[in-house]
């Protein structure tokens, strides 16, 4: 595809193909203890409401029971209203990611592998070999 640098007006274009991890929100995940919940930086549940507030790069944003939060390319979070999850994503294909002994999540193929006898992400690594904090 060329450059669009040099169109004016609308033009017609495609989304690239990446693959993303998204969760799907249910009742489930409010009656869990706080440390079996997937991690999401800066997440506020209210178990009374079933909502989870999100910190997202376009500011805080809410999720209601059945709807997806999703891991973007950026690792940054977001909620993604169900009808527009089924419309724009599909499951991805073989391959195409792998999943985290350690914390049962989806990462796409390129995200490093690391443990001798189990696949684990980076931070699962670090976790089970006992050190905190980033690289």
């Amino acid at each position: 595809m060329g450059s669009l640098s040099g169109e004016s007006g609308w033009v017609s274009v495609r989304k690239k193909p990446v693959v993303v991890t998204a969760m799907l929100l249910t009742d489930d995940y409010f009656n869990r203890p706080p440390d079996a919940v997937q991690h999401i930086p800066g997440l506020r549940c209210n178990p009374e409401t079933h909502e989870a507030v999100i910190p997202t790069l376009e500011g805080d944003m809410t999720a209601h029971i059945g709807d997806w939060i999703i891991c973007g390319v950026q690792g940054e979070f977001y909620p993604c209203d169900p009808d527009i999850f089924a419309a724009t994503y599909e499951p991805a294909r073989e391959g195409d990611c792998w999943l985290c002994d350690g914390c049962n999540r989806w990462f796409p193929a390129e995200t490093e592998r690391v443990g001798h006898e189990c696949d684990l992400c980076p931070e699962c690594a670090r976790r089970e070999a006992g050190v905190e904090g980033g690289e």
